[in-house]
């Protein structure tokens, strides 16, 4: 893409926002990743990434298993091991409790433990697998962040400029948008994209264990 004189703006990605080179006011914080069309006005229409380009993105440790559009929807990160660890025990919990603790007890009770174990392996498997946040520059055929890779607040990992929202998390190698944590146990970072679903399943586990430990002490 070339330079363009005269009031030059450029695509945000996801936020769909733009971003005026000349304008002393524009915002800190934007992520450039289309090649467009020019228009007479001199703005730019951003394209929808090809499948190459998506390919060939920087997600750090993170391997994208379902796309949108624009953003990776599902991914599985660098600690799987443990979150696969966990989502085994889960349901080798649930299955134990039904089998051996309520077969005996009232109908009630087993769809309980069914449910319960279900939903709770369903919860954590969406909070393990969903993009957390995941913000780095889009098209890889974009060279246009070269200009600001002396800003201090550039990331040249993932080629996108941070405020205080986004983190470059040292375990994925990438930068998180909203940024919480980096959750072993969920294999990934805890994010914008996957912080509701984390709560819920904190939730979720209270729920799960006070149940399960009542249903135990009932069939002593």
């Amino acid at each position: 893409m070339g330079d363009h004189k005269h009031n030059a703006k450029y695509s945000l990605g996801a936020t769909d926002e733009s971003y005026d080179l000349e304008n002393p006011s524009a915002p800190e914080t934007f992520e450039i990743t289309y090649n467009g069309k020019e228009k007479s006005n001199n703005s730019l229409i951003p394209s929808q990434p090809t499948k190459s380009q998506k390919a060939r993105r920087y997600l750090g440790k993170n391997i994208p298993i379902l796309w949108g559009t624009h953003e990776p929807i599902l991914t599985i990160g660098p600690d799987w091991p443990f979150f696969l660890c966990m989502w085994s025990i889960l349901i080798i919990v649930g299955i134990v409790m039904v089998i051996y603790i309520t077969n005996e007890q009232s109908f009630l009770i087993q769809a309980l433990t069914v449910g319960i174990t279900i939903w709770q392996a369903f919860i954590y498997l969406l909070t393990s697998l969903k993009n957390p946040g995941i913000y780095t520059l889009q098209n890889p055929d974009d060279k246009n962040w070269k200009r600001f890779e002396n800003d201090p607040n550039f990331c040249d990992v993932c080629r996108i400029l941070k405020n205080e929202n986004i983190y470059h998390c040292e375990d994925c190698n990438v930068c998180i948008k909203g940024y919480d944590h980096h959750c072993p146990w969920t294999g990934k970072c805890i994010g914008q994209g996957n912080l509701i679903q984390f709560y819920t399943f904190l939730v979720s586990t209270v729920v799960y264990l006070v149940f399960f430990m009542l249903v135990t002490l009932h069939a002593l």
